[in-house]
């Protein structure tokens, strides 16, 4: 129960199976332990399905805490492999925080906030976009709040259809690991951990060349609604001249 086609899914099993044979190897080191191609196949079940671990358990004849040993084991290894790359797949991953933290707040203590403060200064070396829960930095673009003329106008509206690409990748990670879709009643360490496995699997399906065909379902926001950012914001300059001279 995935998006990834069956080939994509045959390779993608023996490969994490052989790649992390190490790290799940020294997890079972017993007798009568899970092969590593079992532990990597429970956690890919969990993750495309985000059934309860007994559901799981019942389908590989296993019991409720073994699936959770496979499911912790798996997780971690992705994520210290940290198999993140380049074009379109996710490049930064902070997924510590609880819901109710401000997307400004995230972004402002991420290792990747710090990197492009110290490195992106003007326009030629390029930024990110955000939305109006993040605030205007020579990084980082966000639309004008109060839009007074059309060059103001035009310049959230190229933003905004730009921004769908945002929505869009969030839309087909949800839709590729249905465990993304709703709460995860787990201890938050965990869930963390899980999170940032199933943006490695992702990763790894885009690099297989395994797209998922959006539709027209994707194009809708099904991101939350985020106060606006309510602080500091020293991009304006630069805001401004992109929407001078492209506008």
């Amino acid at each position: 129960r995935t998006t990834l086609s069956r080939d994509s899914v045959l390779v993608l099993v023996n490969y994490l199976a052989d790649l992390l044979s190490d790290d799940l190897a020294r997890n079972t080191a017993r007798n009568h332990a899970l092969s590593p191609l079992i532990q990597v196949l429970v956690a890919l079940r969990f993750f495309a399905s985000g059934s309860f671990l007994e559901v799981i358990g019942d389908t590989f004849g296993l019991p409720k805490s073994t699936v959770s040993q496979c499911i912790t084991a798996v997780s971690q290894a992705l994520v210290r492999r940290q198999h993140i790359a380049l074009f379109g797949m996710f490049t930064n991953v902070v997924a510590k925080w609880p819901g109710n933290a401000h997307d400004s707040f995230i972004f402002q203590d991420s290792l990747i906030y710090d990197k492009l403060n110290d490195e992106l200064r003007d326009v030629e070396d390029g930024f990110l976009i955000g939305d109006s829960g993040y605030g205007c930095k020579p990084f980082i673009m966000t639309p004008y709040p109060h839009p007074s003329t059309q060059h103001q106008e035009a310049f959230n509206e190229a933003l905004g259809k730009t921004r769908v690409k945002i929505e869009q990748s969030f839309g087909i990670f949800k839709r590729r690991f249905h465990l993304m879709h709703s709460e995860i009643r787990m201890d938050p360490v965990k869930v963390s951990q899980l999170i940032g496995a199933c943006a490695v699997l992702h990763n790894i399906a885009i690099l297989r060349n395994d797209m998922y065909d959006p539709g027209e379902a994707m194009l809708e926001n099904d991101q939350p609604d985020v106060p606006p950012y309510d602080g500091p914001e020293d991009g304006l300059q630069i805001r401004d001249y992109i929407c001078e001279h492209y506008f």
